[in-house]
């Protein structure tokens, strides 16, 4: 009964000891883990100059990704500020129409010698209506 007893005991204290076992392990991979070290991935079979090399051409690869990027952006912007520029020129021309018939609409009214002709004749000719175009 005293080695049933102690066969009990004995496996107890074996697994209390696996239990701790495990769970040191488990304490020692997430510090090594946190530190930085890596011990589950494997080391690199290439040398420095490879991996300076792949480095290079990464960049270059960036730096051409950008480039064509930049580049579109550039011609996108060129082309908008084309566009603008005729709109403006659209604009120009339309103002300078108008300022020219009234200038005109004004020397003919100013051909008048009555003043009452001559209100009238601007009142008619010469006012600016109110949705942005000339009458």
């Amino acid at each position: 009964m005293n080695s049933v007893r102690e066969h009990k005991r004995l496996g107890e204290t074996i697994c209390r000891q696996m239990r701790l076992a495990v769970f040191m392990l488990g304490l020692w991979a997430v510090r090594t883990q946190a530190l930085g070290f890596d011990w589950l991935t494997p080391m690199p079979d290439i040398t420095i100059d490879e991996c300076h090399d792949d480095y290079l051409l990464a960049c270059a690869n960036a730096s051409l990704t950008f480039s064509d990027a930049f580049d579109l952006c550039e011609q996108t912007a060129n082309e908008t500020k084309i566009e603008l520029s005729i709109d403006e020129e659209v604009e120009r021309l339309q103002i300078e129409l108008g300022a020219s018939e009234v200038c005109g609409n004004l020397h003919i009214c100013d051909t008048l010698e009555n003043d009452l002709d001559y209100f009238k004749c601007i009142s008619d000719n010469c006012t600016y209506a109110t949705s942005g175009g000339l009458r």
